[in-house]
């Protein structure tokens, strides 16, 4: 019977190992932040999945790798005097503070 190669061995286990590890870790940090609007312009932005407040229906609009990046997505969207029905002309109060507290603010309470 022909010995084992020791070195093959633990090159095997170790990035068996880096696999295990790194896989969840990739997945965790890819969670996705949406911006979704209503149909009388209300903006939520909140983590994939979360339900939306209320018994409101929301239209997914746009996916972000991060809450900053989501704030300011909603951020540019925001429009006070425009009359489309594809700007955000208000956000609840969750949003905002989310937004807030990520850096991005100015976005319309409700």
């Amino acid at each position: 019977m022909k010995p084992r190669n020791k070195s093959k061995t633990s090159l095997f286990t170790v990035l068996a190992t880096l696999f295990c590890f790194l896989l969840p870790s990739a997945s965790a940090n890819s969670a996705e932040w949406v911006l979704k609007m209503n149909n009388a312009n209300g903006c939520v932005v909140q983590k994939a999945g979360e339900p939306t407040p209320g018994n409101i229906y929301y239209e997914e609009r746009e996916r972000f790798s991060n809450v900053a990046q989501a704030c300011r997505g909603a951020h540019n969207l925001t429009d006070f005097t425009s009359s489309s029905n594809r700007r955000c002309h208000h956000f609840d109060e969750a949003t905002v503070v989310r937004c807030n507290d990520a850096g991005v603010t100015g976005l319309p309470g409700t």
